[in-house]
């Protein structure tokens, strides 16, 4: 403390109030500088009018699926595709319980239980500007302020006794300010018969007509017409393609020797090849059976393409997705497959042409 003019001057108290004014006013700067830059900040808004807000993030490793009820299809969505996510009441009402008046009869009777019950449309919006509209169960995160906590996107819900449709809000909304939709439409691409298209983002097999494609990048398979009779020396021709880079030999090697264990109504399982794309390692499978079906006069050759995720020790079957499938007449000896890679097969976009 000094004096001037006969008057004592506390500098250190002053100081201290104004540094500590200046660091509140840069970290609330810093904060919402980072609000509006991060493509990850997200707003969710429940039916109830409470609002949160964080850094938006799904379980590691995990997507966001939902069954498109108008495609007929269940998409999965990456956490950084998504531009906005709303859902819409389809129906909900105040249900009276119940139970079977004895085990093994219809006949109800009606329980003094009142409980309500909602169900909702999901809609998700994406990047490419393509829209999915079903029904979505899945959980996502928001951190804020390092604490990160869990939300749940429903398709159906459930109170208890005496609650009411209030009771159980819903989350309404899910923004991203900073992030825009682009003006994708969906796609249609036009291929041969027995042509089946594969999409690694979206982990999903797709089987013709194409129409309603949401935009991204296909890969292509072409099953060429059955042989003629008989079929013994003429090959059975499979044009594929498949974008990425091919696993190397010890891998596929250590893939082949996991599948190999599992018991499957084919008694082959063939790795035709093994690709790495981004993240995901996913194989072209052959699978055969020389032995008769069940069904007399016929057997049944499939593909399908597996996504593999390795461990430790060796490699998970996480995802099995149908391609086509041959019946071949149990007379004659299974063909002879004949692969061959074509690149114009390979990352076609949701309005190509397959030829």
């Amino acid at each position: 403390m000094k004096k001037q003019g006969g008057q004592p001057k506390c500098f250190g108290v002053n100081n201290a109030m104004r540094i500590l004014i200046i660091l509140l006013a840069s970290v609330l700067f810093v904060n919402r500088l980072f609000a509006q830059e991060n493509t990850d900040f997200a707003q969710v808004v429940y039916s109830s009018g409470e609002k949160i807000e964080g850094e938006f993030s799904l379980t590691q490793g995990r997507k966001l699926e939902i069954f498109d009820v108008t495609k007929k299809k269940r998409f999965s969505v990456a956490a950084d595709e998504i531009v906005h996510i709303s859902a819409t009441v389809e129906e909900e009402k105040i249900e009276q319980g119940w139970m079977f008046r004895e085990e093994g009869l219809k006949d109800k009777i009606k329980l003094a239980i009142f409980y309500p019950l909602r169900q909702l449309f999901t809609d998700i919006t994406l990047t490419s500007g393509a829209v999915l509209h079903g029904h979505c169960n899945g959980l996502f995160y928001l951190e804020k302020d390092g604490d990160s906590k869990k939300y749940l996107i429903v398709a159906n819900q459930k109170g208890e006794n005496k609650q009411t449709l209030n009771d159980i809000p819903y989350i309404k909304e899910v923004s991203f300010p900073n992030r825009k939709a682009a003006e994708g439409k969906l796609g249609t691409l036009k291929a041969p018969p027995k042509t089946v298209l594969y999409n690694v983002e979206h982990d999903m097999t797709f089987e013709p007509p194409f129409n309603a494609l949401v935009p991204g990048k296909y890969e292509a398979f072409i099953f060429h017409d059955k042989f003629p009779q008989p079929h013994g020396t003429n090959p059975y021709k499979i044009r594929y393609g498949l974008s990425g880079e091919k696993m190397p030999d010890d891998d596929v090697a250590a893939m082949q020797k996991k599948i190999n264990l599992v018991e499957n109504f084919f008694t082959k399982q063939n790795i035709v090849v093994a690709m790495k794309s981004g993240k995901t390692t996913y194989a072209l499978m052959e699978l055969t059976r020389s032995e008769a079906n069940y069904d007399a006069g016929f057997r049944i050759v499939r593909w399908e393409i597996w996504t593999m995720e390795p461990t430790s020790s060796t490699w998970d079957i996480k995802k099995r997705l149908y391609l086509f499938r041959e019946k071949l007449s149990d007379k004659e000896p299974l063909p002879k497959f004949e692969y061959t890679e074509d690149p114009t097969l390979k990352g076609l976009a949701e309005n190509g042409e397959v030829k």
